[in-house]
């Protein structure tokens, strides 16, 4: 065979190769199999304080997760278990098949099935399955975390296989070395607000091992504030009463309480003392220090005294307006096929969320955009605030016939004024409207 005839022999097995590559309908694979892994993959854990072992996934790839069936366990008589939830990679929406914690062949075994509900998203790529929180019960070992079970799926029942050789356990080693028992004052920074609602301020407790009994001492500018009611938390269960007393002339709260058999010490972190309170109505705009005074005393059970150290809180009267939250701009701006949402706070004092709705006109009728409320990124009672976007991309919403519910949301319409409303909602439920802001949308070309 001639050179002309081996090149065009070669140029044909070539042109053949690439047609028959061409022609595959080749599904995008993730860069690697799906993993999952207990996380972190070894930490401490403290006998006086919880901690959190978290069941992640990686790599999950489209169509993605919708559900999950895991198991769990570590030897029996080693870390308690306060609480199993699902995380934050699948929606908090959903619905537990199963969320119990059993004592099987000398092992607790954590066993959560779960699943998201229409018309929630599959979800890709990586995140937290599963929220353990414990605590330490015993001291000086290290403790293995195994997945000994595990099954995800989407919402049309196809399994997402992860392979053997990416499930990684994990391990947590228990130690009692912990700090002096902590007592703050929560929130550490609060408005007091003369109209609306009482503020309620907290003394908490943190690192307490086996605490049984408190006598909790503070002090307060008599001139600011009015105590209305003081009342034990919920950290020790009610018992036997020492003192349940508080002096508005001479700015001083004097709490005691005792547990009682069959009661339980206990250990870890929680609210010991609940405070209600208001301002004086002549003392607005006044800066008050709340302070954990040193006749304070914390006793185990075995009736010692544990050490201990404090934290004041600072308190500001104000006759705080009974909006949930101060805005200082809120602006529409077209996205070509979204239009997309910004706010910003400069105070989110008793602020739960927000909530957008929108209309053609601007005495239209209203439409909510968001499915659910969008949080408040700060704790009620702060005195700072956010800036917030969102993107309004479902116009016009319909059935989807994707697994497990959904919608197909179209674009806006090209020259469309749409106007936005953004209403602020308070942990009271109250609610204010602002608003409205217009844009005009343009769509653009992909």
């Amino acid at each position: 065979m001639n050179k002309n005839n081996l090149f065009l022999k070669g140029l044909i097995t070539f042109i053949v190769i690439t047609f028959v590559i061409a022609s595959v309908n080749i599904t995008p694979v993730s860069a690697a199999p799906p993993s999952m892994f207990v996380s972190p993959a070894s930490q401490t854990v403290l006998t006086c304080e919880e901690s959190v072992i978290a069941i992640r996934v990686t790599d999950i790839y489209a169509p993605g997760l919708y559900g999950y069936d895991v198991k769990v366990s570590f030897p029996v008589g080693k870390l308690e278990v306060v609480g199993v939830s699902n995380a934050t990679f699948l929606d908090n929406t959903g619905y537990y098949i199963r969320n119990q914690v059993d004592v099987i062949s000398g092992n607790v075994q954590v066993w959560v099935a779960y699943t998201q509900l229409a018309p929630s998203t599959h979800k890709t790529g990586d995140g937290d399955l599963i929220y353990i929180r414990v605590r330490a019960l015993t001291t000086g070992e290290t403790v293995p975390i195994t997945i000994t079970y595990q099954k995800l799926a989407t919402g049309t029942g196809q399994s997402i296989d992860i392979p053997s050789n990416r499930i990684f356990n994990g391990t947590v080693t228990l130690s009692d070395d912990c700090p002096p028992v902590a007592l703050t004052i929560n929130p550490a920074e609060t408005l007091v607000c003369q109209l609306g609602e009482d503020t309620i301020i907290n003394v908490n407790v943190r690192y307490a091992v086996n605490l049984w009994a408190y006598d909790l001492q503070l002090s307060f500018d008599p001139k600011a504030l009015n105590i209305l009611e003081v009342k034990n938390g919920s950290f020790l269960q009610d018992g036997i009463y020492g003192a349940r007393t508080w002096d508005n002339d001479a700015g001083t709260i004097w709490f005691a309480m005792s547990q009682i058999n069959p009661q339980s010490p206990k250990s870890g972190a929680g609210t010991l003392l609940t405070i209600r309170m208001r301002p004086k109505p002549d003392q607005l705009n006044k800066n008050v220090r709340l302070t954990i005074t040193s006749g304070t005393e914390l006793i185990d059970s075995s009736i010692l005294n544990l050490p201990y150290t404090t934290a004041d809180g600072m308190l500001y009267t104000n006759a705080c307006d009974p909006t949930s939250a101060d805005l200082t701009n809120f602006t529409a701006r077209d996205g070509g096929r979204s239009v997309t949402l910004r706010w910003e706070t400069t105070n989110e004092l008793d602020n739960l969320g927000f909530n957008i709705y929108r209309a053609n006109f601007v005495n239209g009728k209203r439409v909510k955009v968001n499915d659910l409320m969008i949080p408040s990124k700060q704790p009620p009672g702060s005195m700072v605030g956010s800036l917030y976007t969102y993107v309004d991309t479902g116009f016009t919403v319909k059935p989807g016939n994707g697994g497990g519910g959904g919608t197909v949301l179209q674009q806006a319409k090209n020259g469309r004024t749409y106007y936005y409303w953004l209403e602020t909602v308070s942990v009271r439920g109250d609610t204010e409207l602002n608003g409205p802001v217009e844009v005009r949308v343009f769509n653009k070309q992909p």
